[in-house]
């Protein structure tokens, strides 16, 4: 049996886990992560950004982007279409969980370990950046890091550094709107 070459083992696991995150289609907003991968819980992570956020991307935050547009929906990104009313969980356990749910179906637009530093969340191991754009951006797509600031239920984000189009658009686009306190 032929070795595969150990550079392309994170690569392949990516896409492994890739087919866990997709769902069939769903009758409403209701989240549904029970499909997605846990990856090994850290120790509890106390944060006022532990929670679960809502927000609508349009499609005037995907216009001027056409290397986005790579299959028959508009606004597509890596087969999935990104217009749309996204979730978006940090968890105390330290996995964080960017999801919608429209008429194409449940979606990821990137799950993985966050890390916060005060005022910045650093987002580790995404396997859906990785999957699709490291022809684009290389292995540290998978990477990113945002300021965030809460003030009541509304979050903001902002980049710092995310060489992850979509994700990008998805996570600071617009603020988010505080739905759970719960993770």
């Amino acid at each position: 049996m032929k070795k595969i070459p150990r550079i392309f083992l994170p690569i392949l696991l990516a896409v492994m886990l890739a087919g866990c995150f997709q769902s069939g289609p769903s009758s409403g907003p209701k989240r549904n992560t029970a499909l997605l991968p846990t990856p090994t819980p850290t120790p509890n992570i106390s944060s006022p950004l532990i929670g679960t956020y809502t927000t609508t991307v349009t499609s005037k935050d995907v216009a001027g982007h056409p290397e986005l547009n790579t299959g028959y929906m508009q606004g597509n990104a890596g087969g999935m279409a990104i217009p749309g009313m996204w979730y978006l969980t940090f968890r105390s356990d330290g996995i964080w969980i960017a999801q919608d749910n429209n008429e194409y179906g449940r979606q990821y637009i990137g799950t993985g370990m966050f890390k916060i530093d005060g005022n910045r969340v650093m987002l580790l191991t995404d396997s859906k950046c990785l999957e699709y754009y490291v022809p684009l951006y290389g292995s540290n797509a998978q990477f990113a890091t945002y300021t965030w600031q809460l003030q009541g239920n509304t979050l903001l984000l902002q980049t710092t550094g995310d060489l992850c189009l979509p994700r990008h658009i998805v996570l600071a686009s617009h603020t988010w709107m505080r739905v759970s306190q719960r993770d």
